[in-house]
Formats: C-alpha cells, structure tokens, sequence
C-alpha cells in the first residue's frame, strides 16, 4: 500500500507511476486528509470526492484508480518532469519593505547580464576587454558581500550573481549603488535552469558555490545543489582551465561535494585526489562562515579545474 502526505496549499498533484490517476485544484484544499491511500482512493471510509467536496476545485478527475481515467500526455509529463527538476525549495522571499516589492523585480531585470553566444561577445557587449577580463559566476550569492567584494578589487573583471533569495538581491543592489559598482549583473532563479536555458557554453574563467543549503535531512539529500546533471551543465558553462571554488561548514556536504566532483570527468582536484584547498584569493568570511564557526563547525574549502 503506497500513502503520500499532501499539505494545505495550492498544488499539482500527479503520480505518473500510477498512469491513471490525474487531478489538481485551482484553490487551497481545505479538511485535505494527512494520508491517502492511493491503492483504495479513500481515507477514513470516506472517498476522495466526499473529503473534498467543499474545496473551491476544480478536481480532474474526481476518483483515482479508474481503468476508463485518462493518461498524462508526454507534453503534459514533460512540464511536470521540468517543474520537479528546477523547483526551488525553502525560503525564497524574506522581509522585503512595501517600496522595496514594487521596484526589486524590474531593477532586477535590468541588471540581468548581456548574455551571448560566446565569451568574447558577452565580454565585449558588457564594455570589457576579453583578453584581460575575466568572467565570474556566483551561485547563491546571499547578501552579496562577495560579488561587491570581489567586484571592487577586481574592476577590470565582469561578475554574474544567480540566487532566488529576493532579500539578498535588496542588500546587493544597495550595495552595488553606495560602491557605484558597474561591473556585477544578476539573474533571479534556478542556477540549472537559467544555465540550461540560456545555453551557456564555455562562458566562465571562475566560478564560486559558497556555503550552498546542506539539506542535512536523508530525504532531502536529492534537493542539493550539487548533483552530477548539474555539475554536467556547470562543466559546459565553464572555460577550459577554469576554476571552481567551494565552501561549506557542514562536514557531511563536504564529502557530498568530495564524492560528487572525484568522480566526475569534467573536474579535476587542485590539490590532487580528495584534498581540501587552502581558502581563495581575497576571501571574505561571510555570515554563514560566522555561523558555522560559531556553533563549533571547520569550513571546508574545495579547488576544481576545468580541464
């Protein structure tokens, strides 16, 4: 008997193992069963109609294991494969003041990055020298202290900051304005997806993943940043020769990190085979590197090329 637990909000809800069973809401399901079981389509004697007979709905179909019910069609199985792969957990939004929510989403865009074809072109379009210039990319960039930081020392260099946290693009912009720095563009979203989309190719000379959500939870292990589809695409966004740097405070993502880079082909160990790196040139510790030393816990700092 298989059982699934549903919350109280607004969702798709598909179980393609079953083939034959589709139904979504338009609204919030309100009296929604903690469990159902999906082999009788009923929980508590009751069916599934009668449980959800006051939610706004609509429910397609309203039973579940029905032989007549009709298969998910490959484009529909298609979107949902695409929203399962680059869903974006936790926390997206923080305490954004009023005037912040109306100008944030369009100064964002404005400040996406010129992207191009080639590394030449993005460089140039961007009023930079590609044979001096180097190409940064910052995934998960937080408040921005080190985008500003690395930006300010480094003017002659073009830096691209990915992060959904809409609170963080606030302090970046801020600090972008007060330094009257030219030299960052930002893009909001899933760092897979954007690279996907926009197919970025042999693009970045450094690229830097500074203390990523853990997911310490078993069950949340497949929700990590690093996993090899995207080490896959971050390989072909990055230049020959170029670099990737990563820090963590939590031991057992480290050798997540560690067991997913060795293996893959497309990276190479600066400091040879499964060896921590010293911390990068012109590091700043940042809050999460505070945090984690406070509460007792070593960063542990990882050096890649890109062959």
């Amino acid at each position: 008997m298989e059982r699934r637990r549903f919350g109280k909000t607004d969702r798709l809800l598909s179980i393609s193992t079953l083939g034959t069973m589709r139904f979504w809401s338009t609204g919030p399901i309100r009296n929604f069963p903690e469990i159902i079981h999906l082999s009788s389509g009923k929980t508590g004697g009751a069916t599934f109609a009668e449980m959800t007979k006051d939610c706004p709905g609509p429910f397609f179909p309203d039973h579940f294991l029905d032989e007549e019910a009709p298969m998910m069609t490959p484009e529909e199985q298609a979107v949902l494969a695409r929203q399962s792969r680059f869903k974006v957990h936790g926390r997206k939004k923080g305490m954004l003041k009023r005037s912040e929510a109306d100008w944030l989403p369009e100064r964002v865009r404005q400040l996406s990055p010129p992207w191009a074809e080639t590394r030449r072109e993005l460089l140039t379009r961007w009023h930079a020298n590609p044979d001096h210039a180097r190409l940064w990319l910052e995934i998960g960039f937080g408040n921005g202290d080190t985008l500003t930081h690395m930006a300010t020392h480094a003017p002659q260099d073009r830096l691209i900051g990915i992060d959904v946290f809409m609170e963080g693009f606030s302090a970046l912009l801020r600090r972008m304005e007060r330094l009257h720095l030219d030299n960052i563009a930002v893009e909001a979203g899933h760092a897979l997806e954007i690279l996907e989309t926009r197919g970025v190719t042999h693009l970045f000379d450094r690229v830097m993943i500074n203390f990523p959500d853990p997911w310490p939870k078993k069950r949340h292990h497949k929700r990590r940043l690093i996993q090899t589809d995207f080490l896959d695409t971050l390989a072909r966004a990055m230049t020959p020769g170029g670099l990737l740097t990563l820090a963590t405070d939590w031991p057992e993502y480290g050798i997540w990190m560690l067991d997913h880079l060795e293996r893959h082909p497309a990276f190479i160990n600066a400091y040879g085979p499964r060896q921590p790196a010293p911390e990068p040139d012109l590091w700043l510790p940042t809050c999460f590197q505070k945090k984690g030393e406070a509460a007792g816990r070593t960063i542990l700092h990882l050096a890649y090329h890109r062959p």
